[in-house]
């Protein structure tokens, strides 16, 4: 409803006028109920207004014996949608979609197949309308995956040449470095055997360290074992290195579980962070 200042002025009339107007007429009252025969039957005025001319129509006083109605002091349409943003590109107005994820969803999978349903869309667009992608993320996670990848390959690689130098055997080093494809192989299978995503704050934040302490432990009495071994004809043979060095490993790795205890409680944004980290 578009009220006319003019016309309202000429009838001394006021906004608060027109709205207490149509409050009186817009009513749905209820009237009590009328028994009969054990049965009870509802009485309900409904004074609703229905359409244009019903609100047209609406008496908002009496001029010289004549009603002045809604329709001689406003134009009475159907309006549009509240606005509630605008956006520009290049300086002109344009519009923008935005297409939202659920929650759980693959990131990627989401954003190929969005581009997809894009493309198709955009081949049967109207010539004069040219639509194109502002933010594609498909971009971002593969950047992601590439970074996570980079980091893995380049900490593995790091460890291995780090054990080499402490150790002084290739094949010692070789042994040890294995902890670290093996241990992420069966993280890989848990994380996709219960549904866990992988990102970039856990995965990429992987500590190798922890991974290969006990085999480093182990191939390392082995090694020193082997450089300081007894005769041949020892009346006696030694204990394997291994049965000298299986007692730290098993008491070792508790600890580091027990550490991320705490974290198995996390929920919302930082537990979906930090379930990968725990995987391993």
């Amino acid at each position: 409803m578009l009220p006319n200042p003019a016309a309202l002025q000429s009838f001394g009339l006021t906004l608060q006028d027109v709205i207490a107007a149509l409050e009186r007429n817009n009513r749905s009252l209820g009237a009590g109920f009328v028994e009969r025969n054990g049965e009870a039957a509802l009485v309900r005025v409904d004074g609703r207004l229905r359409g244009l001319a019903d609100i047209a129509r609406v008496v908002l006083k009496e001029h010289n014996g004549t009603p002045v109605t809604i329709g001689q002091v406003a134009e009475v349409t159907i309006g549009g949608e509240l606005r509630q943003g605008s956006a520009s590109a290049d300086g002109r107005e344009t519009v923008i979609g935005t297409a939202m994820m659920l929650t759980g969803a693959n990131s990627r999978a989401v954003a190929v197949d969005t581009l997809e349903q894009f493309n198709y869309v955009t081949n049967n667009l109207p010539q004069d309308i040219i639509a194109r992608p502002v933010l594609n993320r498909s971009r971002l996670v593969d950047d992601t995956i590439a970074t996570v990848t980079h980091n893995l390959f380049y900490g593995a690689l790091l460890v291995v040449v780090v054990l080499f130098a402490l150790l002084g055997n290739l094949r010692a080093a070789f042994l040890t470095a294995l902890a670290i494809p093996l241990s992420m192989l069966l993280a890989a299978l848990g994380m996709t055997h219960y549904g866990i995503s992988g990102n970039l704050m856990s995965l990429g934040a992987i500590d190798f360290g922890i991974i290969i302490d006990g085999s480093v432990i182990i191939v390392e009495n082995c090694a020193n074992s082997a450089a300081c071994s007894p005769p041949r004809n020892a009346s006696k043979p030694p204990a394997p290195p291994a049965t000298k060095s299986a007692a730290p490993p098993p008491l070792a790795k508790p600890s580091s579980s027990w550490s991320t205890c705490p974290s198995s409680r996390w929920r919302g944004l930082k537990g979906n962070y930090f379930i990968p980290w725990r995987s391993p």
